[in-house]
């Protein structure tokens, strides 16, 4: 029996071993398969093996979860997700991956609950709570959605994205007019919000003010004119001002910069059945059939216009009754707006990217890279959103890709020039590229906004030591000590100005204030090895 007990153990020590190397090589599928196998042999107390595969099939569950939610495939992240929960229940974070897996897949009853359920624990999440009045606007509980922006903006009143989200309820609830204001908000806090101004010029048209609407639009054109879907809304405001040769231009714009931009496809053939050219409003409704074979609501449409050339191949002349006929008479700009209040998804923002991060090491540039492509494709379907560019930038940078990250990080700083964030990694990056005067101009814009973390000044100080600036250097480090006067680093760098301006005594000053304060141990080490040597130079 002996003998069999050890060939039952070194058996499960080299699945183990098989499970933990799939495991290291992010093929958490397999490694599952592998961990299932070991603990579904029992719970024994006393094997090691046991206690770390239950361990590690709940990390692999988690991981692969995580992975899947990064990669847009909401559906199948969320039953690794759940299951992730039974390994590891007061990790509270799982909940919010869910709730963002839920309302996407359109699940919203169980993403309210998720939602709440993280929020029961975490109050002060506003990020979440936004995200919480999202479902609620998907399930048209408009005055829940309305409570709760309005609850978020006591608290933060400048947050742009619930001014613009407040709008959006507005304009489910039927308050147009007040849904006008907070887009109008949302943009004087930042001006170049396109989401909030697309809405704000639909929403006038809506309201007849098409003036003001098309000025809005136009506007954005002239800025972005190589965004399709800004072309796509300033069609809808000219098919709303019945100027159709120039809502058909528009519509061709958008389909030129984005040939699968279906719903442009769908209103150019809309527009052309408005004016009698059957035939080639076919060819838009069959390509946009094409983009989407799964969605049957054309069909219907497909073969009316069909039957409608067969029977008139000689022309036809009322064409406004066939339209009607095919469309309704509810009016473009009202289609518009009442697609604006279909399901809203929620994009991961660059916090929940950062977290996705967290879970992986810092070393694993593979992995870092292998996400890359996903952060493109949320670009691509959300280019306006600054924080998805500064993710880009972010995972471009933990890959050693600093010229791209650079640039996400300015292309995130367009869209949103007062994005701090952005532009502190937009410096960090550079710095760490050793392009040391393009990051100085761009520490010289953070310092005026006065910005409250130490470790921003202390890399700043360090590049103008590096380039023996050491004057300058020594005010940009005052600046770090008035912000946090127990910041190690600030000490330990302080003391290399002070060491290079000949001033020994303060360098060795600011050495023992920097072993004093607790720095970590690299840096305690070195402080260490740098008194020795100045302290020996004095003697």
């Amino acid at each position: 029996m002996k003998f069999l007990g050890r060939l039952f153990r070194l058996g499960k020590k080299t699945l183990y071993e098989e499970a933990i190397q799939l495991y290291n090589s992010r093929e958490y599928g397999r490694a599952i398969e592998k961990f299932e196998e070991i603990t579904k042999k029992g719970p024994l107390s006393k094997s090691l093996h046991y206690r770390l595969s239950y361990f590690y099939l709940g990390q692999a569950r988690l991981k692969l979860g995580i992975l899947l939610f990064a990669l847009g495939n909401f559906s199948k992240a969320v039953p690794e997700l759940e299951k992730a929960i039974e390994f590891d229940p007061d990790n509270i974070d799982i909940y919010e991956y869910l709730g963002v897996c839920y309302n996407n897949i359109g699940e919203f009853e169980r993403a309210i609950n998720a939602f709440e359920y993280f929020l029961d624990r975490k109050p002060d999440h506003l990020q979440s709570r936004l995200k919480l009045e999202i479902t609620y606007h998907n399930i048209k509980m408009w005055d829940k959605a309305i409570s709760i922006c309005k609850e978020i903006l006591q608290k933060v009143p400048n947050y742009a994205d619930v001014h613009f989200h407040l709008g959006c309820a507005y304009l489910g609830n039927g308050e147009a007019s007040k849904a006008v204001l907070s887009f109008e908000n949302a943009l004087r806090i930042n001006p170049r919000y396109k989401d909030a101004r697309i809405r704000l010029g639909i929403t006038l048209a809506y309201l007849g003010n098409l003036d003001a609407a098309l000025s809005h639009i136009s506007q954005m054109v002239d800025d972005f004119p190589e965004y399709a879907d800004l072309h796509y809304f300033l069609g809808i405001v000219y098919a709303g001002r019945d100027e159709v040769p120039r809502a058909i231009d528009c519509f061709k714009q958008a389909i030129a910069i984005n040939h699968s931009f279906r719903k442009a496809r769908i209103k150019l053939g809309m527009i052309l059945c408005k004016v009698g050219e059957f035939s080639d409003a076919l060819s838009e409704f069959e390509k946009a059939q094409e983009l989407d074979p799964e969605d049957g609501s054309l069909n219907v449409v497909i073969e009316r216009v069909r039957q409608v050339i067969l029977s008139y191949p000689h022309g036809f002349q009322k064409y406004p009754d066939i339209f009607e006929e095919l469309f309704g008479n509810e009016g473009i700009i009202a289609q518009t707006i009442r697609a604006f209040n279909a399901n809203l998804v929620i994009v991961p923002s660059f916090t929940e990217m950062l977290s996705i991060i967290k879970y992986f090491p810092e070393e694993d540039v593979p992995l870092f890279e292998s996400l890359l492509p996903v952060i493109n494709n949320y670009i691509r379907q959300n280019p306006h959103y600054p924080d998805l560019h500064n993710t880009l930038g972010t995972l471009c940078v933990k890959a050693k890709r600093y010229d791209e990250g650079a640039e996400a990080f300015r292309r995130a700083l367009e869209i949103n020039p007062e994005y701090l964030k952005a532009r502190f990694n937009l410096f960090k990056a550079l710095k760490e590229d050793g392009k040391l005067a393009a990051a100085v101009d761009e520490g010289e814009i953070l310092l005026e906004k006065d910005l409250s973390y130490p470790d921003f000044y202390c890399s700043l100080g360090e590049i103008y030591i590096s380039m023996k600036m050491f004057a300058k250097a020594d005010g940009i480090l005052q600046r770090a000590i008035e912000k946090n006067p127990k910041y190690a680093e600030t000490h330990f760098l302080l003391a290399e100005v002070h060491e290079n301006q000949g001033l020994k005594e303060k360098a060795i000053a600011e050495l023992k204030k920097c072993v004093d304060y607790n720095p970590p141990e690299w840096l305690k080490q070195k402080a260490k090895g740098a008194l020795n040597k100045l302290t020996l130079q004095e003697s």
